[in-house]
């Protein structure tokens, strides 16, 4: 596994676009004269150019394990239950928030630009097969996974 501990990344997806984190904490939507909560920090692949939406920060966590930090402080989490989005709501660590990088081959710790797949803690693999391009942990096996290209940031 290449070491990008503390590093700051950015994450290309399969569309050729990069991750973004869109905010974070709960907003409230009304339905009906109802007000309804819903987290924002919604992960999704449709930037064009790495700005500092499209910038994590990584954090080593137990092992071979570590969370990614957006850039307005959350850290991304793959719940284990639900739509399983990834979304950037969380301002501590805990084990929703911790994933692992498998690499697609050996690489330099040198090296500016990884590929591979990530997967949470609780075992599920990264795409952005959703609809929107979301960041999801939908996949159950890395047969089903998508293959990132990670960019080391300056």
């Amino acid at each position: 596994m290449p070491d990008f501990s503390c590093r700051k990344i950015s994450l290309n997806a399969r569309n050729g676009r990069y991750l973004k984190a869109l905010g974070g904490g709960c907003g409230f939507w009304f339905f009906d004269w109802q007000q309804v909560s819903f987290h924002t920090g919604i992960i999704k692949a449709d930037a064009e150019e790495v700005r500092e939406w499209e910038i994590f920060t990584v954090h080593p966590c137990d092992g071979e394990y570590f969370a990614l930090q957006s850039h307005h402080g959350a850290y991304l989490c793959a719940e284990e239950t639900g739509d399983h989005d990834v979304i950037a709501n969380r301002f501590e660590i805990r084990s929703w928030e911790k994933f692992r990088f498998i690499a697609q081959e050996e690489h330099d710790s040198n090296d500016s630009v990884w590929r591979g797949y990530f997967q949470s803690k609780h075992g599920t693999f990264m795409t952005t097969n959703h609809p929107h391009c979301h960041l999801t942990a939908n996949a159950l096996d890395i047969s089903q996974a998508e293959l990132f290209e990670v960019y080391v940031q300056a």
